[in-house]
């Protein structure tokens, strides 16, 4: 793992890139890349569409699932975000409907269709 383009710089062209996809075991959620600071919460919910929330502001079923996801004592794979590479926010072995942490700052959240129509806007 991590043998792919870094993400060490909040680089557009990169993050431009990113969208959801299927989750490998579930249908109907997806996987959904996600970047936390230490004031916001970045979302990319489609292709070419991201999502910035004030951490305070961040929807609620997006906070419950970071909650659960704290709450869980499973290692991160990454000890820094330097080592994340464009795929190793999407993969992780076992299934999980909920959502894991990548690095310190990078994680992957399972979202079905209808959170991710209210992330953009649509609902």
């Amino acid at each position: 793992m991590g043998n792919n383009k870094s993400l060490t710089s909040i680089d557009e062209n990169i993050w431009n890139n990113w969208s959801p996809i299927s989750h490998q075991y579930v249908d109907d959620l997806w996987r959904v890349p996600t970047y936390i600071t230490n004031t916001n919460c970045t979302l990319f919910v489609g292709d070419k569409i991201k999502r910035t929330f004030e951490k305070s502001l961040t929807p609620e079923f997006v906070k419950i699932k970071l909650t659960m996801i704290y709450a869980r004592s499973d290692p991160i794979t990454y000890d820094n975000d330097i080592e994340v590479g464009f795929t190793d926010v999407y993969n992780y072995e076992p299934v999980n409907e909920i959502g894991w942490q990548v690095s310190p700052s990078w994680y992957c959240l399972c979202l079905d269709k209808l959170e991710l129509a209210k992330l953009r806007g649509e609902l």
